[in-house]
């Protein structure tokens, strides 16, 4: 098998804030405009060490940060994180969004059919008809949660039998760690059968992999953060569409149309901001995988700290 295809990468070190740009050895990161990120952000400086020309809207990671599915128009994708490089390819019609699974080979892709599972990396179907959602994958990959007119339903990932029922709206729905299943009802958060509450509402809502900690993202831009230590509260840096979160519950990815923001999960403060990008997610350790029209690249500190 040929060796996947990629770009030619400058790992010229760049300041956390910064932003994706072409210069005379190849695709590298810039300095951008704006407050310097903290000292001590793992991501002070930090340089491109891989990408590849595998163009998206979005993406986001599975299996530990090793694999990513990416999405376009009519398009979804694995690719192998280590070197950016494009595994299996499918083209359902409206393809326009893909979550996996934190800690498993295995996503869900939403296209014009509704949602449907599928194993990572030959994206092929374990549960094809789950209908509009919203709906949501374990981090383990061996579960998913659908909603529907009746509640919430979650069934295993293998053959589709139905593990529990719950009653109670869900406008949207996580599933974390240790079977934690997290709904969004209006403004609130919790768990099944969380009552509606007034204020902007939750527009997406994602659970880390590895710790009871839900991120909502509010139509007014507010990031919520319900964890152990309580609920934290702020807001977005820049217009959001989307967040992310670690697998610890530490740190927040918020997508929007500036780029990239990771944040400190318990105060909002600036760790990391990439400009020049669609989308992004973690990936292993300190790794960072972004995205956009150009490719998809991975983003590290440099090596020893440099």
């Amino acid at each position: 098998m040929a060796p996947p295809a990629r770009l030619r990468v400058d790992p010229v070190t760049a300041p956390g804030r910064c932003a994706v740009g072409l210069g005379p050895n190849g695709l590298r990161l810039e300095a951008a405009a704006g407050d310097a990120v903290g000292d001590a952000s793992p991501w002070a400086t930090v340089a491109m060490t891989s990408a590849g020309p595998v163009p998206c809207a979005g993406l986001d990671t599975a299996q530990g940060g090793a694999l990513a599915v990416t999405w376009g128009p009519g398009m979804v994708r694995s690719v192998r994180v280590s070197d950016t490089g494009q595994l299996f390819d499918r083209r359902p019609p409206g393809t326009d969004r893909a979550v996996g699974a934190a800690q498993a080979n295995a996503a869900l892709v939403h296209a014009d059919g509704g949602w449907r599972a599928v194993v990572l990396p030959s994206l092929g179907d374990r549960l094809p008809d789950l209908g509009p959602g919203p709906a949501a994958i374990a981090p383990d990959g061996l579960s998913v949660a659908v909603a529907d007119g009746d509640g919430l339903v979650v069934m295993n990932m293998a053959d589709g039998a139905v593990t529990a029922r719950h009653a109670g709206a869900a406008d949207a729905v996580a599933l974390g760690a240790d079977g934690a299943v997290w709904v969004a009802v209006g403004a609130a958060v919790g768990p099944p059968g969380t009552a509606s509450a007034d204020g902007p509402a939750v527009t997406d809502l994602r659970a880390a992999g590895a710790a009871p900690v839900a991120v909502a993202l509010h139509a007014d831009g507010d990031v919520e953060v319900t964890g152990p230590d309580g609920v934290h509260r702020w807001q977005a840096p820049g217009p959001a569409s989307r967040v992310k979160v670690s697998d610890d519950g530490g740190r927040v990815l918020v997508e929007g149309d500036e780029g990239i923001t990771v944040c400190d999960a318990r105060d909002g403060s600036v760790l990391l901001a990439v400009a020049g990008v669609a989308c992004g997610a973690f990936g292993a350790g300190d790794v960072v995988v972004v995205g956009g029209e150009w490719g998809v690249a991975t983003l590290a500190p440099p090596a020893g700290g440099a």
